[in-house]
């Protein structure tokens, strides 16, 4: 998955673990000899992405390159019923993070589904139905700490608004414009 942050890229991450698939999120910086070496150290079958990523892709040796936004449009039969895919299994892997490669080439980290849903549901409370507030996500969810924020905020119900990348100048007038009683991001703001 190849693109910032959008909701097509979280309902991606979600269709790819409901498809039985593992999920290799990539930071959308990233050249095209490092995205050739991410392909095939990961054994990536496709890459969703968006648009402006979509020639790089190409360029990177990808086999199949789809629209990300329209690739995370849930799938109907047609009767229009939209049915679960597969059963998780939750010790299959969710994901693979690539480290950053400053020193050496970067090394793929397995993230698991129960180690996932482990960490999401003994560090926060189990959601109770009143209000959760609402965040800014402007990590990166081809990090673990975006992905990692993300799944909490949808666990305990807090709405998020998704950065696409973290730009100081629209965080402060997100902010602004509304009590947000979370900001998850990295790097200075």
């Amino acid at each position: 998955v190849l693109g910032v942050n959008t909701v097509g890229f979280v309902a991606a991450l979600f269709g790819i673990a409901a498809a039985g698939c593992v999920a290799v999120p990539v930071n959308y910086r990233v050249r095209e000899d490092e995205l050739t070496y991410l392909l095939q150290d990961s054994g990536a079958a496709a890459v969703l992405t968006q648009p402006r990523y979509r020639e790089l892709a190409e360029a990177a040796g990808a086999d199949l390159v789809l629209d990300l936004e329209e690739a995370s449009t849930p799938a109907a039969d047609a009767d229009g019923e939209l049915h679960r895919l597969r059963d998780l299994d939750y010790d299959a892997v969710a994901g693979i993070l690539f480290t950053s490669g400053t020193t050496a080439a970067p090394k793929g980290v397995m993230l698991g589904h129960a180690g996932l849903a482990q960490y999401v549901m003994l560090g926060r409370d189990a959601p109770d139905g009143s209000d959760a507030g609402s965040s800014v996500l402007a990590a990166p969810l081809y990090h673990v700490a975006g992905i990692t924020a993300r799944l909490n905020s949808l666990y305990v119900g807090r709405t998020t608004y998704l950065m696409p990348r973290l730009e100081p100048a629209d965080w402060r007038d997100l902010v602004a414009d509304e009590l947000w009683l979370e900001l998850f991001a990295l790097g200075d703001i």
